[in-house]
C-alpha cells in the first residue's frame, strides 16, 4: 500500500495506513459531478500558494485541502494519483464543494511515490483536473523567504498577528537554497511542458492585495463559475528584509560578490 518511516510512532502509522487505505478505495467509486473540476495548485514553498488557496477558499465554491503530500501529515502514497483520485470523491461527497489542493515538486521527488510530479500533472489533465502553476519570478527572494522562516519559525501570518523577530542568515545556506530553487524551477517548467495550465506569478498576481481578486477571477472564469469576493487573513511574514534580518550588511556584501545583490534589492 504504502512505505511508512520507522521513526513514526504507532498511532501515525495506524493513521498513515487507514487514510492511504480508505482514499485507495474511494478511488474505485466516481465522485458525483458538480459545477466545476477538481484544482491542483503545482508551486513551491514560499510562493504564497496557501495565499492563493484561503483566497479560493473564500469563495465558497472550494474545499481546500492544502498539501495533501507534507510529510508532516504523514501521508506519502506510492501511488499518489490513486489517492488523489479516492481523496477528492471523499471530500465531494462529505462537503459538496470542489476539491483543492496544492502540490510541491519535492513532496513525489523525495518520498516512497512511484509516480513522477509529470506522470501526476499528466493524469489530472487526463482526468479533468484543472492545474494552475505558481512561482516565484525572484528565487533569491524566495530562499530568504525559507530561510527566515526556518530560523522565525513563522511559517504564515495572519492579521492581528505579532511581527516576525529578527533572525540572522547563513549566507551560505541560503546561497545554496537559492541554487535549489533554480534548479527545482526549471524541472517544473520541464514536467509541465506540453499540459495544459494556468501560469501565475506571486510578484505580478499575489505581491499587491489589489490583485487579489482580479486573480481570483481568472481561475474563477476558466471554471466557467461566476465571480464571487474574496477575502484572506493572511499577510507578508515581513514588510522588508533590512528590517528582519540582523546580520544584512553580511548577507547583502555576499550577494553582491555573487552578483545577486539586484535581487535583493527588488523587494518592497
Amino acid at each position: 500500500m504504502a512505505e511508512i518511516p520507522c521513526e513514526l510512532n504507532w498511532p501515525s502509522k495506524v493513521y498513515h495506513y487507514c487514510k492511504i487505505g480508505g482514499c485507495y478505495s474511494f478511488s474505485a467509486i466516481p465522485a458525483p459531478e458538480l459545477e466545476a473540476p477538481r484544482l491542483l495548485i503545482f508551486a513551491m514553498g514560499r510562493t504564497r500558494s496557501t495565499l492563493l488557496e484561503s483566497l479560493l477558499n473564500s469563495t465558497g465554491y472550494f474545499e481546500g485541502r492544502g498539501e495533501v503530500f507534507n510529510p508532516k501529515r504523514n501521508i506519502r502514497p506510492k501511488y499518489p494519483t490513486v489517492f488523489l483520485e479516492g481523496y477528492s470523491s471523499y471530500v465531494h461527497r462529505r462537503y459538496r464543494r470542489m476539491f483543492l489542493c496544492h502540490i510541491k515538486l519535492w513532496h513525489l521527488t523525495r518520498g516512497p511515490s512511484r509516480q513522477t510530479p509529470r506522470e501526476l500533472l499528466q493524469y489530472c489533465e487526463r482526468t479533468g483536473w484543472k492545474i494552475v502553476y505558481l512561482y516565484r519570478e525572484n528565487t533569491l527572494l524566495q530562499a530568504l523567504s525559507v530561510q527566515v522562516r526556518m530560523e522565525s519559525g513563522v511559517v504564515h501570518r495572519h492579521i492581528g498577528d505579532g511581527s516576525t523577530p529578527p533572525v540572522r542568515i547563513n549566507v551560505e545556506r541560503l546561497l545554496t537554497s537559492y541554487k535549489i530553487r533554480r534548479k527545482w524551477l526549471l524541472e517544473e517548467v520541464e514536467a509541465l511542458e506540453g499540459i495544459a495550465h494556468r501560469c501565475l506569478t506571486y510578484e505580478r498576481d499575489l505581491k499587491d492585495a489589489t490583485r487579489h481578486q482580479a486573480t481570483a477571477d481568472s481561475i474563477l472564469r476558466d471554471l466557467g463559475l461566476a465571480s464571487r469576493p474574496v477575502q484572506t487573513t493572511l499577510i507578508r511574514s515581513y514588510p522588508n528584509p533590512r528590517d528582519i534580518i540582523l546580520n544584512y550588511d553580511e548577507v547583502e556584501q555576499a550577494l553582491a560578490k555573487e552578483n545577486l545583490l539586484d535581487l535583493l534589492n527588488e523587494y518592497s
